[in-house]
């Protein structure tokens, strides 16, 4: 594992454990047993702990501890040190881990987004796109009814023409039968009158047969026209028809028109509802997220205590090192008693043996 950086208590740490083994303290020294550390880090620091050594010289002697001693104390602070630090790293890994998952979860919302909206802003522009053709189909419709109630008034004028038509027909019949009375009636004078009159009679047949052949010409004009009329009459009828045909065909045209439009609007709620549920996934993210920073500063916080428990282990040191000289002042107080009995034991032999 590699180290973050030196600090004072690694160099100190490093310096107690060369001093334990009756070695002077040097930057390279220090160098090979912490691994790691440039000599311009490390030299000052050192340094300082000489400075703070020598410092302390004026004071009582104090006993030190045992190399061994020294040495496991040191290695059991090694050892929490660097289960603190797998412990905090593992944890960030896994923080890191879960804070790049949700990262990701979030640019898949946030893509899934961004599709819903382009997919809503298509049907938006569909439904526009509908609406205006229907509007056009609306007009179109209405040019129609226009056109038909003005075929229809056509129709009515034509039947109105073809009525007077029957009309001047009939007149025109009355007329002819006037007339062929009328010739009649001249023949019968005329043929009382022949001999006298042959010449004025004749002249008057001839008028008469030339009167009445203009006048069947101008029966069969009349009766083409009224062919014609009733001809043009039944295009009229089939064209109504057909417009009636048209009509109901644009107006089925016109419902399923609105059954598509009433379908999209669905298909726009239900992506209406899917967006709203990426929005709501997309806060739960965030919300993870938050909760992730809170654990990471939980665990920094528990990284502190840890600190803070390592900084009251090293106390604990301290006072074991007092306990410990005092147990030795005392050890060496009892050697010298244990020489001074054992003086005056052999003295006490020697007073007896004479």
């Amino acid at each position: 594992m590699a180290r973050i950086g030196v600090n004072y208590r690694d160099i100190e740490k490093a310096a107690v454990q060369i001093t334990a083994q009756d070695k002077v303290p040097t930057v390279d020294g220090v160098r090979a047993i912490l691994g790691t550390g440039s000599k311009s880090t490390i030299a000052p620091l050192l340094k300082t702990w000489k400075e703070r050594q020598a410092g302390e010289e004026g004071s009582p002697p104090k006993s030190k501890l045992p190399g061994d001693l020294l040495i496991s104390v040191n290695n059991l602070y090694e050892a929490i040190n660097q289960q603190a630090n797998e412990k905090i790293e593992k944890i960030q890994a896994h923080a890191k881990d879960e804070v790049e998952s949700s990262r990701q979860a979030l640019q898949q919302v946030q893509k899934a987004n961004k599709e819903l909206q382009s997919q809503l802003i298509q049907r938006a522009s569909l439904i526009e796109k509908l609406q205006q053709e229907n509007k056009a189909l609306h007009k179109d419709l209405s040019k129609e009814q226009q056109a038909h109630a003005l075929e229809r008034n056509q129709h009515k004028a034509s039947r109105e023409r073809l009525s007077d038509r029957d009309q001047e027909v009939t007149r025109l019949h009355t007329q002819l039968k006037q007339a062929q009375q009328n010739l009649d009636h001249y023949r019968d004078t005329v043929q009382k009158q022949r001999e006298q009159e042959r010449a004025e009679t004749e002249r008057q047949r001839l008028a008469a047969e030339q009167a009445q052949q203009h006048m069947q010409q101008k029966i069969q004009t009349l009766q083409e026209r009224l062919e014609h009329t009733e001809a043009a009459l039944a295009s009229m009828i089939t064209s109504r028809d057909q417009l009636q045909d048209a009509n109901q065909a644009l107006t089925q045209q016109n419902q399923q028109y609105h059954e598509e439009i009433q379908m999209i609007q669905q298909n726009l709620a239900t992506l209406t509802g899917r967006y709203e549920v990426a929005l709501e996934n997309s806060k739960a993210a965030d919300i993870k997220i938050q909760t992730l920073n809170d654990q990471m500063m939980q665990l920094e916080k528990q990284a502190a205590a840890m600190s803070e428990k390592v900084d009251l282990l090293t106390t604990m040191n301290q006072h074991a090192e007092g306990k410990i000289e005092n147990l030795q002042s005392q050890n060496t107080l009892l050697a010298q008693e244990k020489a001074n009995i054992q003086g005056q034991f052999k003295q006490l032999q020697r007073s007896l043996s004479k």
